[in-house]
């Protein structure tokens, strides 16, 4: 919060109009000392305001047109903000534009103490002429700009970003290793690898979130499930069923289309064996 650039905005008589000067005054509230990078966005001037969006930027142009405020360093605003498309603009305050007081207007050279009081060598504090002497109202919310220390932890952030997407990259290469040695052993060829192979690799390794995909891709190609065996274990098919095949790979067991038969033929005849016996049961007095 700037004190000097809210009493410049308070005092300065070039703005009459009473929208465009509230528009003026939060914005001052988010300037720095000098009135400089304040980039408050569109949604909270509206809550600072209550005025409108579309009101609020025909004030902030016919602030500007005045000359009352100029569009600052943007850059400013993309050291705190990555997206482009969220980035509200950053506006200079024109405090010493000609006409308009640079500072509050105080008697006899007094100067502002940081209570917002006005202190002589005998302790008495001046009465300031034509009304107290201009304070920032607690209500307004405090700057938008980020302390330092949250650059420092932004950069941290982007640390461990970068640290997770090397730890992937190794464990797509690692997981890519094993399926194209267990891959050239079955088919005595390598398989095709392109941006489609890679992004699907990746994918299974994603999926599977651990550092157990090398494993399970080296178990895939050595699987005889018969739709594996006819893409000849593509990387599509691994992806695919990943979570199934890491399933598997876990607990050892290859559920083949035989198995699953078997499964459901042996399903069918327990149920018919216990409908028979039921019927049995109920012919001979449920003894």
């Amino acid at each position: 919060m700037s004190i000097q650039a809210m009493s410049w905005a308070m005092e300065q008589q070039i703005v009459t109009d009473a929208s465009a000067r509230h528009v003026l005054l939060c914005l001052a509230n988010y300037a720095d000392h000098d009135g400089k990078a304040a980039f408050p966005s569109t949604a909270k001037l509206e809550r600072d305001t209550g005025l409108s969006e579309s009101t609020i930027r025909r004030k902030l142009d016919s602030l500007e047109e005045l000359g009352m405020i100029a569009k600052g360093n943007q850059s400013i605003v993309a050291a705190y903000i990555d997206r482009a498309d969220k980035r509200p603009i950053c506006y200079d305050i024109q405090m010493k534009k000609p006409g308009g007081t640079v500072n509050p207007r105080s008697e006899r050279g007094v100067t502002v103490t940081p209570t917002g009081c006005h202190g002589e060598a005998n302790g008495v504090s001046m009465t300031q002429e034509r009304g107290s002497t201009v304070t920032p109202n607690t209500s307004f919310n405090p700057s938008f700009n980020p302390p330092l220390n949250q650059k420092r932890s932004s950069d941290r952030a982007d640390a461990l970003v970068a640290g997770a997407e090397k730890k992937a990259s190794t464990l797509t290469g690692e997981t890519w290793n094993a399926y194209e040695s267990a891959y050239e052993r079955r088919y005595g060829t390598k398989p095709v690898r392109n941006a489609t192979v890679n992004a699907q690799v990746a994918n299974f390794v994603k999926r599977l979130g651990g550092t157990e995909s090398p494993a399970v891709a080296a178990f895939y190609v050595s699987h005889n499930n018969r739709f594996y065996v006819q893409t000849m274990h593509s990387a599509g098919a691994m992806a695919k069923d990943a979570e199934k095949l890491r399933t598997e790979w876990a607990t050892s067991t290859r559920v083949t289309e035989t198995k699953a038969r078997e499964a459901d033929r042996l399903q069918t005849s327990g149920d018919m064996w216990s409908r028979l016996i039921e019927q049995a049961e109920v012919a001979n007095g449920g003894r």
